[in-house]
C-alpha cells in the first residue's frame, strides 16, 4: 500500500490508540500502529494508519473514538495533506 492510499490517524494518548485499533480489529479493518512522524506535532508518539477507503465508515464502528481522534492526513509528495 503507497502512502497516498493511507491514512495517518492521530489521536492524543497510546491509550486511544490502542482503544482505536482494538474496535478496528473487531471489525476487520486493517490498521496498524507506526511512530508518528515528527512534522506532524507533539502529543501521542504513535499513529494508527487505515486505508483511505475505509475513512468514511470509520464514525459508524461503535467504540471508535472519533472524539478523540485529532487528526488524519495523508502523504503526498513528502507533504501531510488531511485525508
Amino acid at each position: 500500500m503507497d502512502d497516498e492510499t493511507r491514512c495517518i490517524l492521530l489521536f492524543a494518548s497510546v491509550h486511544d490508540v490502542a482503544a482505536a485499533e482494538r474496535v478496528l480489529i473487531q471489525h476487520g479493518v486493517w490498521c496498524d500502529v507506526v511512530p508518528k512522524p515528527s512534522v506532524l506535532g507533539g502529543g501521542c508518539g504513535v499513529a494508527l494508519v487505515v486505508q483511505k477507503s475505509d475513512m468514511p465508515r470509520l464514525g459508524d464502528l461503535p467504540g471508535f473514538p472519533v472524539a478523540r481522534l485529532q487528526g488524519a492526513y495523508r502523504k503526498v509528495d513528502g507533504a501531510y495533506l488531511p485525508c
